[in-house]
């Protein structure tokens, strides 16, 4: 790899302030942040809002500071067969309840994962690969439609969001923290030969992280009524379905 040499950093600097314009630039996206500071209501004027395809749906959902859109391009998709089937185009499912088992799912995966290569040595790609996956948020399709298959869904009113599923922060830093240091006592059992203690300790781990999901979204339900208005002012009630079964 290269150096970059003092005379380099001299002369990006001397061309950085050889045009005025970019101290300004710079004053701006400082005060107000990058987005704003760049924001051009000309280029927006000329934006056009009319659409080839256009879907007969409700309000939109907002994943907010959360890796989740892989989750809610899924439901979406299930929403709009919902409400075309049903006649209720304002009906969402709820995010929070399958974002709850995917943490579930994620860490038996992560375990399972660190206990298989647990003869690798620490510094190993697949390795650190894993490790780097702990607590995170971010998906694939194949895995929400899994989480469906799996546990169901449930109507958004059911489990709805909160302030930890709406900026997972903190929920992706606590589980990330467990799961490593998690990951290093497995990784000793394997290569000690304590075989009968890795199945107990690897069940005690997803019990923990299924009690910290717990505290910070709540536990999903096991059941719900369905109930809602469709677009004719009808009433529907369902009652004491389970989240398997609505699917």
């Amino acid at each position: 790899m290269t150096v970059i040499s003092d005379q380099e950093i001299t002369d990006f600097s001397a061309d950085f302030n050889s045009n005025s314009k970019n101290q300004v630039a710079s004053r701006a996206a400082r005060r107000s942040g990058l987005l704003e500071a760049s924001f051009n209501d000309r280029v927006a004027e000329r934006l056009n809002h009319v659409f080839s395809t256009e879907l007969d749906v409700g309000g939109v959902t907002d994943q907010k500071h959360s890796g989740r859109c892989w989750e809610f391009a899924t439901l979406n998709v299930l929403r709009h067969y919902f409400g075309k089937k049903n006649k209720v185009k304002d009906f969402t499912f709820s995010q929070a309840y399958n974002f709850f088992w995917d943490k579930i799912e994620r860490a038996n995966a992560f375990y399972d994962a660190i206990i298989r290569l647990a003869d690798k040595p620490i510094d190993d790609r697949e390795v650190q690969s894993w490790l780097g996956f702990a607590g995170e948020d971010g998906g694939l399709w194949s895995m929400a439609i899994n989480l469906v298959k799996k546990y169901g869904v449930v109507p958004s009113y059911a489990m709805p969001e909160s302030f930890n599923s709406n900026d997972t922060t903190g929920l992706i830093d606590s589980l990330a923290r467990k799961e490593r240091k998690d990951a290093m006592v497995l990784r000793k059992l394997v290569q000690e030969g304590k075989q009968d203690q890795l199945e107990k300790t690897k069940k005690r781990f997803l019990n923990e992280v299924y009690r910290m999901v717990s505290v910070a979204l709540g536990e999903p339900p096991k059941k719900f009524d369905l109930e809602y208005r469709d677009d004719d002012k009808k009433y529907h009630l369902e009652r004491d379905l389970t989240p398997r079964a609505f699917v």
